[in-house]
Order: C-alpha cells, then structure tokens, then sequence
C-alpha cells in the first residue's frame, strides 16, 4: 500500500507540474491538448523509472497506476515507452494494460474529434 501511495503521488506530481509548466508557457493551446502532452510525458517517465527498477529489482510500479495513467490520456507515452523500453510488452502476462491502451486511444481519440477538431 505504502508504494502504491508513492508512485500515486509522484504521477500526479509528474503531471501536475507538467500541465502547470506547459499552461503557462504556451497559453493559445487548448487546456485538453495542453493535459494530454502533459499526462502523456509523465505516464512516459514512470515507465522509465518502472523499467529502471525493474532491471534493478527493486519494487515496481503498481498496474494500477500505469492503467490510471493510460486511461487519463498517457497512451501514447505508454505505446512510446513500451516501445523503446521494450518493457511490459508480453500480452500474454498483462492483457489488462493493452486492452487499457486500445480503450484508451478510443476514448481519448473520440475526445479530440469532439473538442478539437469538429468544434470551431
């Protein structure tokens, strides 16, 4: 419990910093693609630190906190980092993290049609 409650913490400290940071920098952005590059940079950096533990077994990141990642718009820093990482990419051992991510990239991709490229 008491790691799930730091690697909690740290995500939503990694993507809150993020959105503030790019907020206030680039301000004609649209605050749903300002979150979305945010989230998506943090969910990428706790795949780094989840893989850089892993190879140094130490304890990982709990799968609850990359679906939570994935499911609020860090699906593209989670194909990324599973990319290059080449870290939790057995289907057969997680099936719940791609299906998070297929769901995910609907989800969200129904949400940029809606709020940024049908609306005016």
């Amino acid at each position: 419990m008491c790691y799930f409650v730091f690697f909690g913490f740290l995500s939503v400290t990694l993507t809150g910093v993020g959105y503030a940071l790019l907020f206030e920098t680039f301000t004609a952005w649209h605050p749903y693609l300002t979150w979305l590059v945010a989230v998506n940079a943090a969910t990428f950096v706790m795949y780094a630190i989840d893989s850089w533990m892993g190879r140094q077994d130490k304890v990982d990141t709990p799968e609850t906190i990359m679906h939570l990642l994935s499911a609020a718009g860090g699906f593209v820093g989670a194909w990324l980092a599973r990319a290059i990482f080449r870290y939790k990419v057995d289907l057969k051992d997680r099936p719940w993290l791609y299906l998070v991510l297929v769901v995910s990239v609907i989800g969200h991709g129904m949400l940029v049609y809606q709020w940024l490229i049908k609306s005016p």
